[in-house]
């Protein structure tokens, strides 16, 4: 795949940057990696914040079940249109190859 990007597209939580501001990157977009590839890597961030909205959505805590179903609500839609055009890109890359 072509390079898309100038600067390298960080993909880590920059959880790093915590004990040293002027962290590099742990992890960063591997311009190789096709279409598809990238959104299955963004559907399975999507699916994780999804399943723990779903999970805090049974706390017992009006506030966060109330939250979390917003985020559920948001999120659920987002999962969808990610798989829909993960389903689209792989027929499309099966076609190339």
């Amino acid at each position: 795949m072509k390079s898309t990007s100038i600067a390298p597209l960080r993909l880590d939580a920059r959880n790093n940057t915590n004990w040293n501001i002027d962290a590099q990157p742990v992890a960063i977009l591997n311009e190789a990696s096709t279409l598809h590839e990238r959104l299955a890597y963004c559907w399975g961030l999507a699916r994780g914040i999804e399943d723990l909205s779903e999970l805090l959505c049974g706390s017992k805590s009006e506030d966060v079940a109330r939250t979390s179903g917003f985020f559920t609500n948001q999120i659920a839609p987002l999962v969808a249109m990610l798989e829909r055009m993960a389903a689209d890109t792989r027929l499309n890359e099966k076609r190339v190859s």
